[in-house]
């Protein structure tokens, strides 16, 4: 398969890619601006808490919070205990289809 990414894309695709693998756990999220430095959305937490992600270079980050983290994942755990929750369900439900 050929990478056919540009990097002025680059951002937006990987931002675009973990918010899709993450939709258990956002709302409404939508990429807001892009650029080949970096790419941000906005998105609801479980917790209806309106929230903007920020990727770049360093990674992960969320409004004007100076913390980076390496995944949305990472980012999500910290700030909404419902995605905690929800992505503990979705792995027993996953486990339990493999046990089946």
């Amino acid at each position: 398969m050929v990478d056919e990414s540009t990097p002025e894309m680059f951002y937006q695709e990987e931002l675009d890619r973990a918010l899709k693998e993450h939709a258990y756990g956002l709302s409404d999220a939508q990429i807001t601006s892009s650029s080949a430095s970096g790419a941000s959305a906005t998105a609801k937490t479980l917790e209806g808490e309106p929230i903007t992600i920020e990727l770049t270079s360093r990674g992960y980050m969320h409004h004007n919070d100076q913390h980076v983290f390496e995944t949305l994942e990472d980012l999500l755990n910290t700030i909404s205990p419902l995605f905690v929750v929800q992505r503990h369900e979705a792995l027993v439900a996953k486990l339990q289809q493999w046990c089946e």
